[in-house]
């Protein structure tokens, strides 16, 4: 492109890239709780798939899990760029893998019907199995994300918007330039990180016994990591957003 004819999709990288680094440089601490996530988990899901005695209905668990965690690091950096939609439609799909793991772990069968789940014959059938248990905590947490990626992912196209605020006015009141809040970020990094194990969670149960007893170790760095961060939250994300939303609702009246 020419200085006459400026490329756009390098300009939208770089804002986006911008947004990004802005929050990094901000709330490192916040970052740096994302990326500890990001990288016990990647430590369990690649060890996992170097398995020699994976088998196929297994390789198809580790397959979706990897897939998973990249629909997990999507959402991240979508958050973190405040395209809280398309944020949420990743977790949506991540969760929804979750599921589809669960279920595919439990038996041959359910395993034949998620290949055969778009042939006429299986759809009904596997709509019916392919369900999230509420009974099992893992999973009911997996079912509360997927209905928030839901509503206010896949089918608000809106999520954003309810989070925008004026910068300034242009052309004596005409005009108003508006940017979603901070409180985007944090909103979507908070949902992001309380859910980010129990989606992975349902992967690991979903293997067979002897392959989840060799990642024994690196399950265990991560549930470390995970505890440490949600009391992280606990403690002082949602204090300090409880804060930051109150500040803001007072700057608008």
């Amino acid at each position: 492109m020419t200085e006459d004819y400026p490329s756009v999709l390098e300009r939208e990288l770089e804002r986006r890239l911008d947004s990004i680094n802005e929050f990094k440089r901000h709330q490192d601490g916040l970052w740096m709780c994302a990326d500890t996530l990001v990288t016990a988990s990647h430590s369990v899901v690649m060890r996992a798939s170097k398995n020699p005695e994976l088998d196929p209905r297994a390789t198809t668990i580790v397959m979706l899990w990897h897939t998973l965690w990249d629909y997990q690091v999507d959402g991240v950096f979508l958050i973190l760029s405040n395209k809280l939609d398309q944020a949420y439609a990743s977790l949506r799909m991540a969760s929804e893998l979750a599921r589809d793991c669960a279920r595919i772990g439990e038996s041959e069968h359910n395993f034949n019907l998620w290949n055969s789940r778009r042939e006429k014959h299986s759809t009904e059938e596997y709509k019916q199995i392919f369900r999230f248990k509420d009974e099992a905590p893992f999973e009911k947490a997996a079912y509360k994300l997927y209905n928030l990626g839901s509503n206010y992912g896949v089918h608000s196209h809106q999520t954003t918007d309810m989070y925008l605020e004026v910068v300034r006015h242009v052309k004596e009141g005409e005009l108003v330039v508006l940017k979603p809040s901070e409180t985007a970020a944090y909103d979507g990094l908070k949902i992001w990180l309380t859910t980010f194990l129990p989606l992975h969670m349902c992967c690991i149960q979903a293997l067979p016994e002897k392959i989840r007893l060799t990642l024994k170790d690196e399950i265990q760095r991560f549930w470390e990591a995970f505890d440490a961060i949600d009391d992280l939250i606990r403690q002082f994300v949602t204090p300090g957003l409880g804060k930051l939303k109150a500040e803001e609702r007072k700057g608008r009246r």
